[in-house]
């Protein structure tokens, strides 16, 4: 698995919603977002369920705040 995370305050203009609702989905790889942090988690060799499992454990160590995955 490979988690690539960013942490988007807002300051800037970006948020973590804005990113989410802008991606599109692509085989093997789930996006989502949780409070002010934006995150995408890509594997060749898991599938889908093994994917959703690993994002929803990175969600649960993220600090609290809205949240959705796709």
């Amino acid at each position: 698995m490979t988690l690539t995370l960013y942490e988007m305050p807002g300051w800037a203009g970006a948020t973590a919603f804005d990113a989410f609702q802008k991606w599109r989905r692509q085989p093997g790889k789930m996006a989502f977002y949780k409070g002010d942090s934006f995150g995408v988690v890509e594997s060749s060799a898991a599938d889908a369920q093994q994917i959703d499992r690993f994002t929803v454990a990175v969600m649960a160590a993220l600090p609290r705040g809205s949240e959705y995955r796709q």
